[in-house]
């Protein structure tokens, strides 16, 4: 059986930040990462592990990249807002740091 890789795209283009309305965070099962409906920093309990775990704040936010030919929406998860733009989790939860998270977008060149 012969394996068959594949080359991505490298995208140039400039990340923008459309939605400040947006939750710019999730709470997450610090055991198995799923996305839960736990509420503040306590335990609870997570249906897919069974059992009662910490939760654990996970960055998530919609961008749109764009560039001479048109756009596209994308997300963002926390390993790359960590990563190439230096977002933390903290970042994330302050609403008053959204600006900021654009503002560290827009003078990126991850993209």
């Amino acid at each position: 059986m012969q394996t068959q890789y594949l080359n991505y795209l490298n995208v140039q283009g400039i990340a923008k930040v459309t939605d400040f309305a947006q939750s710019f965070y999730y709470l997450a099962c610090s055991n198995c990462k799923i996305a839960t409906n736990a509420y503040g920093d306590g335990d609870f309990w997570c249906n897919y592990c069974a059992k009662k775990v910490p939760a654990l704040t996970m960055i998530k936010f919609n961008i749109q990249i764009a560039d001479a030919t048109g756009s596209i929406e994308a997300a963002i998860f926390s390993e790359v807002a960590a990563e190439a733009y230096g977002i933390t989790s903290a970042d994330a939860i302050d609403v008053r740091k959204t600006h900021s998270i654009h503002t560290k977008l827009e003078h990126s060149r991850f993209f």
